[in-house]
């Protein structure tokens, strides 16, 4: 049986489109390409742009012009407050560079301190913002 030409025309255009039709597969790179560059690498936590803020809107209000447990975290004061500091409730420092479950304030913002209150109290911080601070503790605390 012969298609007419039309017919005929059509379907073998159909045949050829399908046969160079993008399924999905990556064509394999040559063996003398380079590879990609690596992605770079995330930008560390600001102490300044990142970490401040959170402690402006959550900490300031009680460890500010009064501060509770001998503890300024006003912008210009809290770096020097925190890192390094021995903390008041535990034998651990404030903020030990390196080491977030080392380090008293990462465990009173996530409630896994074992003495005193819950920072902030009744205002739990989001998962997010705790990361935050861990990433910077983890990242050396850097004064940025």
């Amino acid at each position: 049986m012969r298609l007419p030409w039309p017919l005929a025309a059509a379907a073998l255009a159909w045949l050829l489109a399908a046969g160079c039709a993008d399924l999905g597969d990556d064509p394999v790179a040559p063996a003398d390409s380079d590879p990609p560059d690596p992605p770079d690498p995330p930008a560390p936590v600001s102490f300044s742009e990142q970490i401040q803020p959170i402690l402006d809107n959550n900490c300031v209000s009680c460890h500010g012009t009064v501060a509770n447990a001998g503890l300024d975290l006003r912008p210009g004061q809290s770096y020097a407050n925190l890192v390094g500091v021995q903390a008041t409730e535990s034998t651990l420092l404030r903020v030990q560079p390196g080491a977030p479950l080392e380090s008293w304030l990462y465990l009173k913002l996530t409630g896994a301190q074992n003495a005193g209150t819950e920072m902030p109290p009744g205002n739990q911080l989001s998962a997010d913002v705790t990361d935050l601070v861990r990433d910077w503790i983890e990242e050396g605390a850097l004064d940025n």
